[in-house]
């Protein structure tokens, strides 16, 4: 198995992991596999961007760094 180059293998496997159980990592409400952000918290959820499924630039960036599709902005507070 080849190495995770930025070393985030494990954050990425507890976020999906927590995704398939339907909660978020963050605040274990209840969310929808399509999210993108959590609705009641709004901690990023998703790690691939949506349009070319390359990792996802950091949080607050508004388009992807491959593709440049515009990112959708956290839900306000």
């Amino acid at each position: 198995m080849a190495e995770d180059p930025d070393n985030q293998q494990p954050e990425r496997i507890a976020l999906a992991y927590e995704a398939l159980r339907g909660e978020c990592p963050a605040c274990r409400a209840q969310i929808k596999p399509d999210w993108q952000f959590c609705a009641h918290c709004a901690t990023r959820l998703a790690t691939r961007c949506p349009g070319c499924g390359v990792p996802l630039p950091p949080a607050g960036s508004t388009r992807c760094g491959h593709c440049g599709i515009e990112l959708p902005a956290p839900p306000a507070a």
